[in-house]
């Protein structure tokens, strides 16, 4: 089996929109890209997603998946 990683993501009142990427450093890279303006200061992804969701600007959830590619 493949894995691939999921990535949920959205701004407070929007639909999510997913990705599916290669690897979890994409998916981070996005999440970082995404929010920018609240990953001045580098934040850990536990620290950005605990501000995100305290302060309701928006919410990203990364998963890996298994897949069966043939």
């Amino acid at each position: 089996m493949n894995k691939i990683v999921t990535l949920q993501i959205r701004n407070s009142g929007e639909d999510y929109e997913v990705y599916l990427c290669m690897s979890r450093s994409i998916a981070e890279r996005i999440v970082r890209e995404w929010f920018y303006e609240y990953a001045t200061d580098d934040p850990t992804l536990e620290e950005l997603e605990e501000y995100l969701f305290t302060h309701e600007v928006g919410y990203f959830e990364i998963e890996e998946q298994e897949v069966l590619c043939k």
